[in-house]
């Protein structure tokens, strides 16, 4: 797609003197100043584009500077309403009557582990999920007589918080983490004057607001490249930031790209897997683990599966359910919504039984886990499609071992019998944790169903 040229006006070196701005202050990447230059410039034209991002503003600890950042944040957006709390009902009303940009503070205390009441929680996340979108309301009953009213929640907003947002709401949200500075890095800050900041930065105000108002009707009608590596809902809140940078030209352009990506990589590495998906990746792993020279195990039993889970030491698994391990029944339920469930297969020269293939767990982790152990190892074997008369060396091994002592047994037992009897299908606790697929029993995992070959003796009636 062609980038629109559009007139420039100074725009690139008034986001300049925002991320330098930034940068004195407070101890931050060059793409993270870079993306915080962009936001500011896109809250003086938020009418103009369908989406607007929220910035989350998080750090793991206390003292990492969220509040240094709203202080600068609020001398430089347009319109600025800076709260340390709110209630659902003066959060709506606040948006409809002042259209502003919001620096949310403190929002741990609403949606963490430590958070207020449930209801009013979720009625925040409610607004906060319809606002980053253009016309979207909610409807409250208004008034001595109860009439339904539409309340606007479309705005910009920064939230500030220690730890994690609700999924919703982070997906709607470009990521700026902060980490606490080091007192060699402290020494070079500028501390922020509350009594002289707003004055300060009154020139890149004016100059943001008079480009804004220059610019409104070209903007609006931008259709900025989108690096393909964001998502569906990623690429809609950065428009307005590439839009922007877009007709900023030069180095910008790049930047902007750049520094979006960098700021969902670093938030991505250190957000946790969700349950499911972590058990996925797990799972896959389990094959990589099982299988032979690289190459995934093809297929794996359910036992075998389940006792391999729950001896990972730093996984939930061996104690999922109220300090009780995993079952089967659990795994299979886990694993419904990726499209993985068990059916029946054969371990070559052995027979039938319950487990998992290889394919599916693939197909599922190339959709939720990409990057994982297994996928990875899936390509670089040329694993994807599995023949169906591959034979894996390590369960050809285990086959004709477990054979042979069935052979041994039928000729040295004095039993008036002369089959050896098959063992019962033992729990998952009796099987222990197994590290290796010859450290299973393949008899004793499944049972009846064992195919002795052609060479073995008939069972008993």
């Amino acid at each position: 797609m062609m980038q629109q040229q559009m007139p420039n006006r100074g725009v690139d070196t008034l986001l300049d003197g925002v991320a330098s701005r930034f940068r004195r202050h407070m101890v931050l990447a060059e793409a993270q100043a870079d993306v915080l230059a962009l936001f500011v410039a896109s809250t003086y034209l938020y009418e103009v584009f369908a989406f607007t991002p929220y910035l989350h503003v998080f750090s793991p600890e206390r003292e990492c500077g969220k509040s240094t950042l709203l202080d600068v944040l609020e001398a430089v957006v347009c319109n600025p309403t800076k709260v340390d709390g709110i209630s659902p009902a003066a959060l709506f009303r606040l948006i409809e009557a002042r259209r502003p940009t919001l620096l949310l503070d403190e929002m741990d205390t609403v949606f963490g582990k430590r958070g207020g009441q449930r209801d009013s929680s979720e009625m925040i996340r409610q607004v906060l999920n319809s606002g980053f979108q253009r016309g979207r309301t909610i409807s409250r009953c208004h008034g001595d007589q109860h009439e339904v009213k539409e309340f606007a929640t479309y705005c910009p907003k920064v939230i500030a918080s220690i730890g994690e947002l609700p999924e919703t709401v982070a997906s709607r949200s470009l990521p700026i983490r902060l980490e606490r500075a080091a007192a060699a890095e402290r020494a070079g800050l500028l501390r922020v004057r509350g009594d002289r900041i707003m004055g300060e930065c009154a020139p890149l105000r004016d100059g943001l607001a008079a480009w804004a108002g220059a610019n409104r009707e070209t903007l609006a009608d931008a259709d900025p490249d989108v690096p393909s590596a964001l998502g569906a809902r990623q690429a809609d809140i950065c428009r307005p930031l590439f839009a922007i940078a877009d007709a900023a030209g030069g180095n910008w352009l790049t930047r902007a790209r750049a520094g979006v990506l960098a700021c969902f990589a670093i938030a991505e590495a250190e957000r946790p897997m969700s349950e499911g998906a972590q058990l996925l990746a797990d799972v896959g792993d389990a094959f990589v683990y099982f299988g032979v020279e690289g190459r995934p195990a093809t297929d794996l039993p359910s036992e075998q599966l389940l006792a391999h889970l729950r001896g990972l030491d730093d996984r939930p698994w061996g104690e999922h359910s109220f300090g009780r391990p995993m079952s089967l029944n659990q795994l299979a339920s886990m694993l419904r919504p990726f499209r993985v469930a068990p059916k029946q297969i054969r371990i070559p020269g052995l027979g039938k039984t319950r487990g998992y293939p290889f394919a599916a767990v693939l197909a599922a982790l190339r959709k939720y886990v990409p990057d994982s152990a297994a996928v990875r190892a899936a390509v670089e074997a040329h694993a994807d499609q599995p023949r169906a008369d591959e034979r894996s060396t390590i369960e050809d091994a285990s086959v004709r071992l477990h054979r042979d002592a069935a052979r041994e047994s039928t000729r040295t037992s004095p039993s008036v019998s002369t089959v050896s009897p098959v063992p019962a299908v033992p729990s998952v606790e009796q099987l222990a944790t197994p590290r290796r697929f010859e450290d299973v029993d393949p008899a004793r995992m499944i049972g009846e169903d064992v195919v002795w070959g052609d060479d073995a003796p008939d069972k008993a009636a």
